[in-house]
């Protein structure tokens, strides 16, 4: 059985589901501490490629002063490995940086 298949579906059993298992490796995890829970899924493992998909990259700032985005639609033109997820941080601070 996967994660996929563990996880919850519903936001209203995710606070729940997340609190058990930090209790469960022994953390001192409270229900109440937790004022609201999201679910956020993409409908596919990695992001479809296009052929003009290079056009359609998001931007690592945001209108929002000092707010940064770098997201798994940011790696490109790579596969979603882990060491491509760190390169791309390491743009993102370079460019805070600058």
């Amino acid at each position: 059985m996967s994660m996929v298949d563990l996880a919850p579906t519903r936001v209203d059993v995710t606070g729940d589901f997340w609190s058990e298992g930090l209790r469960r490796a022994g953390l001192t995890v409270d229900r109440s501490w937790m004022t609201d829970a999201w679910i956020f899924a993409a409908p596919f493992a990695q992001p479809i490629v296009t052929v003009d998909y290079r056009n359609h990259i998001p931007p690592f700032h945001t209108a929002i002063p000092n707010l940064w985005v770098a997201s798994m639609f940011q790696v490109y033109p790579h596969d979603r490995g882990q060491n491509y997820s760190i390169a791309l941080a390491d743009r993102l601070v370079e460019r805070i940086d600058s």
